[in-house]
C-alpha cells in the first residue's frame, strides 16, 4: 500500500496533491520518495497507520486510491497495461482509445466494496470536440461524454432529450475573489455592495439554466457537513437562506457611504477557470461595477501568464472539495491561492481547528464550519455566485445510470437496453 502512494509522487501524478499531508510527502521527488514515517503498515494485524501533518486525509483514501501490484515500475508505463484487481482489464490502449474487457480472474467478494461489472466491454475514445461527442451520443454512436455538453448546446439537448439528461448538485462553489488588502475592497461596505448588486439568476443563465447551477451566497455548498442555508445579500432576506433577487438600492447606498465611487477596479480571471472564468461572467461583473459608479477593467488571462495579483482587485475561483474545511483553506494567510488578498490569524486558527476536529469530533467540527461559513459571508471576504450541478447526457440505450460525485459516470455499473 505504501509503495502505491509513493509511486504517485514518483510519477508526478496529477492527483498527488491529495496526499501531500502525509509525513514525509514534502520531501518526495521523481527520484526518491520514502513515506515509511507517514504510512506504517502492520501485516500481522492488518492495520495501516497514517501520520499526518494535518487532518483530512483518511476520507480521501476511500475515494482516490487503487492497488498497484508489486513490481510496477516507478515511471510512466505509457500504453503498456499493468495488472489490475478490478472487474476489468485493459485489452488495448493507444492515443485514440482504451478498450477494457472483463478480468477473468476477478470474483465479487463484496458487492458494497467492488461490485461486478455489467458491460462485457468498455471503450473510451479520444480526439473529438465536445460538440462532436454530443452528436455521437444523439445518434447512438457513443453512450456518454466525459467532457459534458457545451453551454451553447444545453438548451437544445435538454429540450430534445429530457429522458437522457441527468443533473444533481455537486460539492462545488464558483465565485469571485476580492482583494481585501487594497481599495476599494478593503472597505467592507464595498464588498457587501457588490454582493448585493450581482444578479445571481443572470449568472445561473450563463451557466445554462436552473438544471446546471443554483444561486449561492456562501462558500460551503449544500450537502457538505456544516452547511446551513444563509443569504443576507438578497432582496427580502429570509430565514430559509435563499437568494431571491439583487438589491441595487442597498448596494448603491453602501457605495455612496464608502466614498469610493469613480475608483478604477481591475478584474482578472484565468480563461477557462471553470464556467466562472469565461467572457459572459467576467463581462457581466464589469457592467455591474459600472452601474455602481466604478471604472472597471476586465481581463481573461491565458493560463500560465504572469499576473501582478497585488494590483488586481477581483479574481475568480472554482472550489470543489469533499473536505469542508478546505473551502476556507484558500483564505489562509499562507495560502498561495489567496495571493495575499485576505489574512486574519484568528480565522486561520479556526480553519486549522476545524480540520483537526473533523477526525476526532465531527459534531464540533460541523459547528465550527458553520461559524466559519457565516463569518466569511458576513464579512464578504469573497463573493460566491453559484453552486454548479453535475450533469450528464447519455445515449437512449443507457439504463442503470450511476454517478460517482468525484469521477463522474460509473461505466461498469451501466447497462444497455
Amino acid at each position: 500500500f505504501r509503495r502505491a502512494i509513493e509511486r504517485i509522487f514518483r510519477v508526478k501524478a496529477g492527483w498527488s496533491f491529495l496526499f501531500t499531508n502525509i509525513v514525509g510527502a514534502d520531501k518526495c521527488t521523481v527520484h526518491r520518495c520514502d513515506l515509511s514515517r507517514g504510512i506504517v503498515v502492520d501485516d500481522t494485524h492488518r492495520t495501516i497507520t497514517f501520520r499526518l501533518t494535518r487532518a483530512g486525509f483518511v476520507p480521501l483514501t476511500s475515494i482516490a486510491t487503487a492497488p498497484v501490484p508489486p513490481g510496477t515500475p516507478f515511471h510512466d508505463v505509457g500504453f503498456t497495461p499493468i495488472p489490475g484487481t478490478g472487474p476489468y482489464m485493459i485489452a488495448s490502449a493507444n492515443k485514440h482509445e482504451i478498450r477494457y474487457v472483463r478480468n477473468p480472474r476477478f470474483h465479487e467478494w463484496s458487492h458494497a466494496a467492488q461490485p461486478d461489472g455489467n458491460p462485457d466491454e468498455i471503450v473510451m475514445r479520444f480526439g473529438l470536440s465536445p460538440a462532436q461527442e454530443v452528436r455521437e451520443i444523439e445518434q447512438g454512436k457513443a453512450d456518454w461524454s466525459a467532457d459534458g455538453v457545451p453551454g451553447n448546446l444545453l438548451p437544445e439537448v435538454r429540450r430534445r432529450f429530457p429522458g437522457q439528461w441527468h443533473s444533481l448538485l455537486s460539492p462545488d462553489t464558483d465565485g469571485l475573489q476580492l482583494n481585501t488588502s487594497i481599495p476599494p475592497f478593503n472597505d467592507i461596505r464595498v464588498r457587501k455592495a457588490l454582493n448585493l448588486a450581482i444578479d445571481r439568476a443572470a449568472i445561473v443563465r450563463m451557466y445554462g439554466g436552473r438544471l446546471t447551477a443554483t444561486p449561492a451566497c456562501q462558500l460551503l455548498p449544500p450537502g457538505l457537513p456544516g452547511y446551513r442555508p444563509y443569504c443576507p445579500y438578497t432582496r427580502r432576506p429570509g430565514a430559509d437562506g435563499r437568494w431571491r433577487a439583487p438589491d441595487l438600492a442597498r448596494a448603491r447606498a453602501l457605495v455612496a457611504a464608502s466614498g469610493t465611487r469613480g475608483e478604477q477596479v481591475t478584474a482578472s480571471c484565468f480563461a477557462g477557470e471553470g464556467p466562472v472564468g469565461n467572457t459572459p461572467v467576467v463581462g457581466y461583473t464589469a457592467r455591474v461595477l459600472r452601474e455602481l459608479g466604478y471604472r472597471p477593467q476586465a481581463h481573461l488571462v491565458p493560463r500560465g501568464s504572469k499576473v501582478d495579483w497585488k494590483a488586481v482587485q477581483i479574481g475568480c475561483f472554482s472550489g470543489e472539495d469533499f473536505q469542508p474545511a478546505d473551502f476556507f483553506g484558500n483564505l489562509g494567510c499562507s495560502s498561495p491561492a489567496d495571493n495575499g488578498w485576505f489574512c486574519d490569524r484568528r480565522f486561520d486558527a479556526d480553519i486549522l481547528r476545524a480540520r483537526m476536529l473533523e477526525g476526532t469530533d465531527p459534531r464540533a467540527a460541523n459547528a465550527l464550519l458553520t461559524k466559519l461559513d457565516r463569518e466569511a459571508t458576513d464579512r464578504a471576504i469573497v463573493l460566491p455566485l453559484v453552486n454548479p450541478h453535475f450533469y450528464d447526457f447519455v445515449s437512449a440505450r443507457v439504463k442503470n445510470y450511476v454517478r460517482d460525485p468525484m469521477f463522474g459516470l460509473v461505466p461498469d455499473q451501466a447497462s444497455l437496453r
